[in-house]
């Protein structure tokens, strides 16, 4: 919510009017914890390949302000997807322990989110 609102702000602030179009409900069940990190991966691979593309149309049209603001997703993309990578390739060794998925689970509920200061005035 907070990078879709990142990108809301900025396109209301370029003086455009941003239209939301339907979202598919996402997949919430898997058969693994290791399913779920491969689709975790494969997503962050997908929500990386549509930043570029966005980045290419922009220099394409010269749209130098869209090149700059899309600069801290294009970063932001290479540190989720290592994240993602990171937690699949430990599950892939330790899926088949209990005990370790249960330390894992307990080290991962423990991690802290930033919340994104939206100003509506």
């Amino acid at each position: 919510l907070g990078h879709a609102m990142k990108f809301f702000e900025f396109i209301t602030e370029r003086g455009e009017k941003p239209e939301l179009d339907k979202l598919e409900k996402p997949k919430n069940e898997w058969n693994s914890p290791l399913n779920a990190l491969e689709d975790a991966y494969e997503h962050e691979k997908f929500i990386s390949k549509n930043i570029h593309e966005i980045y290419k149309l922009a220099e394409e049209l010269k749209d130098y302000p869209t090149k700059v603001f899309l600069h801290w997703f294009i970063e932001e993309q290479v540190e989720e997807e290592n994240q993602a990578f990171t937690l699949l390739d430990i599950i892939k060794k330790i899926e088949k322990s209990t005990s370790a998925l249960y330390n894992l689970d307990q080290k991962l509920s423990k991690r802290e989110f930033k919340k994104l200061d939206l100003k509506i005035e």
